[in-house]
């Protein structure tokens, strides 16, 4: 987890329901309008580089900065909470602001799996507030190691989903959401030190939640299986 998510919003709607609130115009088109944006695609992202936030077409699934291969042999694109606050970094990108991101979406896929194997996998996709526009928390890293590169690269940050109890009774894992101005804000402030930011990695409330069972569009269920989460 997360290893699907849905930007079905046009860069006008994501600036104005979240770009505005943190000062940048969104402008990057990358995964918009895209019902299932999976690992290695280009996700449209917000980060403050400088210090001043800035929209950003990043790969996602991170590419670290010692690798020399795109091909890892474990995909980084979900980055646990619980390690980047035990270990302050991951794949060595500690969540200093200069490698904090926003991976902007309208929601995300997860499948339940029945305890019957010859019963298929029920996926169902998670939104917010009947589908307004959020942020997930992420770390990106610029590899300029890789051939072809630099590589601009970022791992969704996942945290437990037990006090979320509509996603925890599908998977125990979730992505970090963030939606209000002053999160979005201090997750790229260089202000706020990594340990404080942290704190906002936590499970979303599940009454602001709502799911429906959808099949991602051209899903392959096998593909899907075959990812970590």
């Amino acid at each position: 987890m997360c290893g699907r998510f849905t930007n079905t919003l046009g860069p006008e709607e994501l600036t104005k329901q979240l770009g505005k609130s943190i000062g940048v115009q969104i402008r990057e088109s990358a995964s918009a309008d895209a019902w299932n944006v999976s690992p290695t695609d280009p996700v449209v992202t917000v980060l403050a580089k400088n210090g001043v936030p800035e929209a950003r077409t990043l790969r996602w699934s991170l590419v670290p900065p010692w690798a020399s291969e795109l091909k890892l042999p474990r995909p980084l694109f979900n980055a646990r909470a619980e390690g980047l606050i035990e270990r302050g970094n991951y794949a060595g990108v500690t969540p200093d602001a200069g490698h904090r991101a926003l991976v902007l979406a309208d929601g995300f896929y997860e499948w339940e799996h029945p305890e019957d194997k010859k019963r298929k996998p029920q996926p169902y996709r998670f939104t917010v507030e009947d589908g307004r526009a959020f942020a997930f928390a992420a770390v990106w890293v610029t590899n300029h190691r890789v051939e072809g590169g630099p590589i601009e690269s970022c791992s969704i940050i996942t945290c437990d989903s037990a006090p979320n109890p509509l996603v925890s009774k599908v998977h125990n894992r979730m992505p970090v959401i963030l939606i209000e101005p002053e999160e979005l804000r201090a997750w790229l402030s260089p202000d706020v030190e990594p340990q404080d930011a942290m704190t906002l990695c936590r499970a979303f409330p599940p009454e602001r939640m709502s799911l429906e069972a959808r099949e991602p569009a051209s899903q392959n269920i096998t593909e899907q299986l075959a990812l970590p989460t």
